[in-house]
This record gives C-alpha cells, structure tokens and sequence, in this order.
C-alpha cells in the first residue's frame, strides 16, 4: 500500500466565486488525469458549508515525487494564479493508506 500517495485539499472559496474557482479545478483536473501516476480524483461538498469543497486525490509514487514531477507541470501555473484570488484558504493533508475494506 506504500506505493501511493493519497491526500485531500480543503478549499474555502470566497462569496460568489464558486462557478469560476470550479472552472479553474475541473480544467487542472482534465490535464492531469493524463498523467501517468494518476489513480483518481475526487470533489466532495461539506454539508453543512457549502462554500467549502474537499478534494480527495490518489497518485502512485511518493509526496517527493507528487512535488518533483507533477506540481511543477506548466497547466498548473495558471491554476495556482488564480485560485488563490478566490479562496479565503486551502489546506492540503497528506495521508498513508495502512488499511483498506471493500464491499
């Protein structure tokens, strides 16, 4: 299970910007779900403050190499630009899977 590297984003978006902020996201995600050590995505909403998206997403590889090879992609730049004028924050946490369970 090592062989992944899983972790979720925590975006508060500001007032009014969600459509464009989604824009922004389903656009990154488009690009990098080409990529090769892409396992999935995905986009949830808190219940309880819909201003407030989770993405939770699965790479193979390691954090190093998340930040090595696919951080630095040129799609990312403009993403990055802008996404930071239409949130209050965004928190990335990074996870090992030790366990999994299916049904």
């Amino acid at each position: 299970m090592t062989d992944l590297n899983v972790f979720y984003v925590r975006f508060d978006i500001k007032e009014g910007k969600e459509e464009e902020f989604l824009g922004y996201l389903r656009e990154v995600i488009e690009a990098m779900k080409h990529e090769s050590s892409f396992v999935s995505a995905t986009l949830h909403r808190d219940i309880d403050n819909p201003s407030v998206l989770v993405l939770h997403e699965v790479w193979k590889g390691t954090r190093e190499s998340f930040f090595a090879e696919e951080r630095p992609r040129p799609y990312r730049e403009e993403y990055e630009r802008q996404v930071k004028l239409l949130l209050h924050s965004r928190t990335a946490i990074w996870l090992t899977p030790i366990a999994t369970w299916d049904s």
